[in-house]
């Protein structure tokens, strides 16, 4: 479903793929953070082979339908919504999709022609939030984003902190009762995300006596 274009693009333009939990987001943007065109998935098959091959082609069927916009596109860029790897590109880990170590960023490069970069979903809203939105003329602040999982990025002095191993701010993993809940990796208990995130919530709605029928 197309959400939104507009007739005269900039001069540079950005492929951009926002990965979900239950869905993902293929578009375009304009380097000073224009929407000029979305599409919205569901994903039908979350292995990683799967999952590049429903991005690479959806983009390429936005791209397809908008040769003006894809003739400027100078880069890519995508969304990670677990641990990543910016530096060299790389899906490191996921709780609740089963990814591990994935070099999405080459793979959809050399697919669709342009170089691509990928950042964890939280630090790209951190930076979003830095140059186009309520944060422009903030220097130290947090962002959290509670949904499938729990995440969040940090910017100090200006600038995004990634800290040791690009985790800064990823706080859904921290555990909050101890010996409590499986994660959906199953490799701790207790995690934050598995008592606020969409799986968790269900989960204590189901064990206080909720029907799923009630949450259709």
């Amino acid at each position: 479903m197309m959400l939104r274009e507009k007739d005269k693009p900039t001069e540079r333009i950005v492929m951009a793929v926002d990965i979900g939990g239950s869905k993902f987001m293929t578009g375009f943007v304009s380097t000073d953070g224009e929407i000029l065109a979305v599409e919205r998935y569901e994903w039908k098959v979350r292995t990683p082979e799967g999952i590049v091959e429903q991005i690479g082609k959806a983009m390429a069927g936005i791209a397809a339908g908008h040769p003006h916009l894809t003739e400027q596109a100078v880069a890519g860029g995508v969304t990670i919504p677990a641990l990543a790897d910016p530096v060299r590109g790389l899906w490191v880990d996921s709780d609740f999709l089963d990814v591990h170590d994935l070099p999405i960023c080459d793979l959809l490069a050399e697919r669709l022609g342009v170089p691509f970069y990928g950042d964890n979903d939280c630090n790209a809203c951190v930076l979003a939030e830095s140059y186009f939105g309520g944060a422009r003329d903030i220097d130290n602040f947090l962002y959290l984003t509670v949904s499938s999982g729990i995440g969040g990025g940090v910017f100090l002095g200006g600038d995004l902190y990634y800290g040791a191993r690009y985790q800064a701010g990823e706080i859904g993993l921290t555990i909050s009762e101890p010996d409590g809940r499986l994660s959906l990796s199953g490799n701790q208990r207790g995690p934050l995300e598995m008592y606020g995130g969409t799986a968790g919530m269900a989960q204590t709605y189901r064990e206080l006596g909720g029907a799923l029928s009630d949450m259709d």
